[in-house]
């Protein structure tokens, strides 16, 4: 079977981002961008089978190019810096698998990717010589040296162009013990591209990072049992990422991506599916993990203080730190309870979940716990937590009506019934927040 997979997309966006509130005509530090980005995509790809073989491969292709105007604008009154930046993405690869039956029971997989990509960064500056009135250039964005341009960059040895060239296999093998239940071994590797730091104000922020290349190897089952009423599956698992990406701060107030040494992970995942009457099933689904970071380079945290300094200076990331958003345990637990309708012609499907997390630091630095401040509109002051978030627990409930020929469905649906709330990131001490409880009615209808 050959397969031929176009793809064509165009955005065009505008938006504008006051990030301290400001009270003034034009907010606080506002970050305002138009950008355009076109892209194309092409995959062809030949499946087959013989008697013991399935194999696909097939050919990728990806073009794309943005432009990114920004107008950074602080306090209201002064422009820190405006430019142009102009990108683009070149990538082909090619890509080929085999599952090999080497008897009635067990399988083999072999595979693999070969990526060549091209990436490139251009910026053109765009301060005017005047603003309107009350408005003037400000700080170091203003500097012909520092301003955002190409010629400024490659002076201070940032390449414009990235390459990467990859080779990403998996190996698996599968051993059926019964129609019902298998197990299986596997063996992945893959990357993350490289790219470049690239919103700043002046051409010295802007910098370059590698690759991150990841080798994941896991060991599994999938079961079910009792007429297939009863789903069991779980898989133990070892992650060993080297160059890991990771967005941290500089202790300047600018917040980067950078190569940060290794993570290691090992964990056991599972996935329980039960349907013990034709009207009401449950799951129940989890994780468990411990990682570490490893061979992180040595950095100065704020004020040129080494973080190997203990307590760690503040913005700094070593192999003290617990590597971020990583829960060590996770579960859900939902029900649905399916109520026969005939005389509506359809059913009525109850829906409850219950989803916990335990603790973990939103920001790569593990310090600050907390944060005290009067909130806004406020006049007392009030403790919470900020970089590293508690154990949360949220609700969602529904209940879902359709027909019984699948063309009608109506949903009255609620997340986060209980308001849980929690900080999911913050920046300079302020704190971003989960989603509040939301109730939606859905009408859809499939023709």
């Amino acid at each position: 079977t050959l397969n031929f997979i176009t793809g064509w997309r165009e955005i065009d966006q505008d938006f504008a981002i006051d990030f301290f509130n400001g009270t003034g005509p034009r907010g606080g530090y506002v970050i305002a961008n138009e950008i355009e980005n076109e892209q194309i995509t092409q995959e062809i790809k030949l499946t087959g089978s013989t008697d013991r073989t399935n194999w696909t491969a097939g050919l990728f292709y990806l073009d794309e190019e943005s432009s990114t105007l920004e107008l950074d604008l602080f306090g209201g009154n002064f422009v820190l810096g405006e430019w142009q930046m102009d990108n683009t993405a070149e990538s082909i690869a090619a890509y080929a698998q085999v599952d090999y039956a080497l008897n009635e029971a067990m399988t083999l997989t072999i595979g693999g990717r070969w990526t060549d990509e091209e990436k490139t960064l251009g910026y053109t500056d765009r301060i005017r010589a005047s603003y309107p009135a009350g408005i003037s250039t400000f700080g170091t964005g203003v500097l012909p040296a520092n301003r955002p341009t190409t010629a400024n960059i490659v002076a201070r040895g940032i390449p414009t162009t990235l390459e990467t060239s990859k080779f990403t296999p998996r190996v698996a093998l599968t051993y059926e013990i019964d129609a019902d239940k298998l197990l299986f071994v596997s063996a992945t590797n893959g990357f993350k591209s490289g790219g470049w730091n690239t919103r700043v104000t002046n051409a010295g922020a802007v910098t370059a990072f590698d690759p991150e290349e990841a080798w994941s190897y896991e060991l599994g089952a999938r079961t079910e049992w009792f007429g297939r009423k009863l789903r069991v599956n779980g898989t133990f698992y070892f992650q060993e990422v080297t160059d890991l990406q990771l967005l941290s701060g500089t202790g300047d107030g600018q917040f980067v991506t950078r190569n940060s040494g290794d993570l290691q992970a090992f964990g056991f995942e599972y996935d329980i599916v039960a349907q013990p009457t034709e009207q009401f099933s449950f799951f129940l689904s989890g994780s468990f993990s411990d990682k570490d970071y490893n061979n992180v380079p040595a950095r100065f945290g704020t004020g040129g203080v080494p973080c190997s300094n203990f307590p760690e200076p503040t913005n700094c990331t070593t192999e003290r730190d617990d590597p971020v958003r990583y829960p060590d345990a996770q579960a859900s637990f939902g029900t649905t309870y399916e109520i026969p309708m005939p005389s509506l012609m359809g059913s009525l499907a109850l829906n409850g979940a219950v989803t916990w997390s335990g603790p973990y630091w939103s920001s790569t630095y593990n310090d600050t716990r907390t944060v005290t401040a009067i909130p806004f509109g406020g006049s007392t002051a009030i403790t919470r937590p900020l970089s590293r978030v508690p154990s949360t627990s949220t609700v969602n409930l529904s209940a879902v009506f359709r027909t019984d020929d699948d063309r009608w469905t109506a949903a009255l649906e609620c997340s986060n019934c209980t308001e849980e709330y929690y900080a999911t990131s913050s920046l300079f001490g302020l704190g971003y927040y989960n989603d509040p409880r939301r109730v939606t009615f859905r009408l859809r209808y499939e023709y």
